[in-house]
C-alpha cells in the first residue's frame, strides 16, 4: 500500500502564515526522506487558518526542495481559472521537473461564496454547470487533441515537452467520480470531508470507468485525516486543536489552529459534542498498531492501494513525528545515488534526509550533472567536500574534474582580450559572463594543482565553440583566483 501526504499548510497560533508556509517545505523535505508516494498542496481561500491559496506556486518549490516525490496540487479549483492558463503552469512544472508533477483538480469553491465570486469576477466568468466542458478542454490543452472544429483548435500550450502532468480529479461526491470515470481519470475521494457513502461511490467510479490510452484502468486514492503518536492519550489529546477549529470554523469563526490546552479546556455544549464525535469517526488517531489495523481496513473497504494522508496539529515537531511513524508501518528502503564517484546513501524510515534538492544545480543524482568527488550545490553556489577527509583516489578524481574544466576555458577569456562575446569571466575588457566551468577553475587556481599542467596546450571545449589550440598561462590563473564565481543556474 502506497502512502501520500496532503499539505493544508495550516497556520497555528503565534506563528505566521509565512512560518506555515516554511513549514510546508520542511515537512515536504521530512517526507521525502521518509519513501512517501506523492506530496499534493491544497488549495484555500479566505481562511486565516490555512496559508496555501496557489499551489501551482507551493508545487514549484516543493519540486525544487525534494528529489523522489511526486509533487502536485490537491487541488487546483478549475471552475475558478481559465483552463489554458491551468495548462500552461502545469505544462511548466511538468518541464522543469520532468515525471514527478501532479495535477489534482476540483470542483469545490474551496472558500466562501463572496471570495468564490471575487476569484470569477469579470464577464466571461462560467458558472459550476461549465465543469465539464473545462475538463474536456485542460485535457485536449496538454494533450494537443483539441478537436478540429474547436474554437480554440490553434492553441498550442507552451513549453512543450514529451511528458504531461499525471491528472487526477479529486472530490467528495459522487459527480466529481463520474466526470473521473467518464474522461479516464484516476480519482481521489476525499474522506476526511466526508464519509457519507464513501464506498458506494468508489465503486460506482470502477464501475462507470471508462478505458482508454490516458488509462487503461481505473485507479483511487483517498485522503484520510490521521494523527499518531507512540501513546494513544497524546494522539487524541494532539487531534483536539483541529477538532475545535472545525468546529470554530462551521460557525464562522476563522482562526488560526489552538493549542491543544484550548482545546480540551473549551466547554463544549451538548450539541457541539455530539457534532465534534460525529467528525472523529471518519478520524484514525492512535498509536502506530492502531493506525496501521485502521488504515489497512480502511483501504482495503474501499478497494483502493494507495491512502494520502493529512495530518494537522499545533506541535509541527508533533506533526512530523507522525509522518514518522507511518512511514515505519511499511519497512522499505531505497538506495540514493550520491555522487558520481560509486559512493550510495541507504535511507530508511525515520533516517535522515540527505540535504539537496532538484533544482538544476542540484541535479547530482544523475550522471549527466554529476562531479566526481564533489557534494552538491546547496544554494550558495559554493561545492563543498564529499566528505571532511578525501582519499588519495578522491584527490586525483577531484584533480582530473578541475583539469577537465580547464581544457574548456581558452586564453581569450582568462587573459580578457577586447570585443569576445564567448561565455567566460567577468573581466576589464570583455563583456561581463560566467561559465560552469568558473568555480572549478578558481578552485583549481588556488590549489595551485594544475600551474604546471596549465602551460601546456589543450583544445578548446564546446561551451567556447571549437575555439582551437591555445595555451593555458598562470598569469590568466592568478587573475582568476582573485575572484570569486557562482554557477550559473540553468
Amino acid at each position: 500500500m502506497k502512502l501520500s501526504v496532503l499539505d493544508q499548510s495550516p497556520v497555528r497560533e503565534g506563528v505566521t502564515p509565512r512560518d506555515a508556509l516554511f513549514e510546508t517545505i520542511d515537512l515536504a523535505r521530512h517526507a521525502d526522506g521518509l519513501g512517501f508516494c506523492r506530496y499534493w498542496l491544497a488549495e484555500h481561500h479566505g481562511s486565516p487558518g490555512l496559508a496555501g491559496s496557489a499551489p501551482e506556486i507551493m508545487v514549484a518549490l516543493v519540486a525544487a526542495e525534494t528529489r523522489h516525490l511526486r509533487v502536485g496540487s490537491g487541488g487546483v479549483m478549475l471552475s475558478h481559472y481559465s483552463s489554458l492558463k491551468v495548462a500552461e503552469q502545469f505544462r511548466m512544472l511538468e518541464t522543469l521537473y520532468p515525471g514527478r508533477i501532479d495535477l489534482g483538480i476540483g470542483r469545490a469553491p474551496g472558500s466562501d461564496q463572496l471570495t468564490a465570486i471575487a476569484l470569477q469576477h469579470g464577464p466571461g466568468a462560467l458558472g459550476i454547470e461549465h465543469f465539464p466542458n473545462q475538463i474536456a478542454d485542460l485535457l485536449a490543452f496538454l494533450e494537443n487533441t483539441m478537436p478540429a472544429d474547436h474554437p480554440f483548435s490553434r492553441i498550442r500550450v507552451a513549453p512543450a515537452g514529451d511528458t504531461n502532468p499525471e491528472i487526477w480529479l479529486l472530490g467528495s461526491s459522487d459527480q466529481s467520480a463520474l466526470y473521473a470515470a467518464y474522461f479516464s481519470l484516476p480519482f481521489s475521494f476525499a474522506h476526511f470531508i466526508t464519509d457519507e457513502a464513501g464506498r458506494e461511490i468508489m465503486e460506482g467510479y470502477r464501475r462507470h470507468f471508462r478505458p482508454s490510452t490516458r488509462l487503461p484502468a481505473p485507479q483511487g486514492s483517498i485522503g484520510v485525516f490521521v494523527m499518531c503518536a507512540e501513546e494513544e492519550a497524546e494522539a487524541r489529546r494532539l487531534a483536539a486543536s483541529r477538532d475545535l477549529w472545525r468546529l470554530r470554523q462551521r460557525r464562522g469563526i476563522l482562526a488560526p489552529f489552538p493549542p491543544p490546552e484550548d482545546a480540551l479546556a473549551y466547554s463544549y455544549s451538548d450539541a457541539e459534542l455530539r457534532e465534534v464525535e460525529y467528525h472523529r469517526r471518519r478520524q484514525i488517531v492512535g498509536t502506530p498498531d492502531q493506525v496501521k489495523a485502521e488504515i489497512t481496513a480502511l483501504a482495503l473497504s474501499y478497494g483502493v492501494d494507495e491512502i494520502v494522508v493529512l495530518t494537522i496539529c499545533h506541535d509541527f515537531a508533533a506533526r512530523k513525528r507522525s509522518y514518522s511513524l507511518l512511514a515505519l508501518l511499511r519497512p522499505h528502503r531505497r538506495s540514493l545515488r550520491a555522487g558520481a564517484a560509486g559512493r550510495h546513501v541507504t535511507i530508511a524510515p525515520g533516517g535522515d534526509t540527505p540535504k539537496y534538492g532538484n533544482r538544476p544545480s542540484d541535479r547530482v543524482a544523475d550522471d549527466r550533472h554529476a562531479r566526481p568527488g564533489f557534494a552538491p550545490f546547496h544554494g550558495s553556489g559554493r561545492r563543498k567536500p564529499a566528505s571532511p577527509r578525501r582519499s588519495s583516489p578522491s584527490r586525483r578524481i577531484a584533480r582530473e574534474a578541475a583539469g577537465e574544466c580547464l581544457s574548456r576555458l581558452s586564453s581569450r577569456v582568462l587573459r580578457g582580450r577586447r570585443g569576445g562575446n564567448e561565455p567566460g569571466f567577468r573581466n576589464r575588457y570583455g563583456p561581463a559572463r560566467r561559465t560552469l566551468g568558473a568555480p572549478h577553475c578558481a578552485r583549481a587556481a588556488h590549489r595551485g594543482s594544475f600551474r604546471r599542467a596549465g602551460r601546456a596546450p589543450f583544445r578548446a571545449g564546446p561551451a567556447l565553440g571549437g575555439a582551437g589550440l591555445s595555451r593555458c598561462h598562470y598569469r590568466g590563473i592568478r587573475r582568476a583566483r582573485r575572484r570569486s564565481f557562482e554557477p550559473r543556474h540553468l
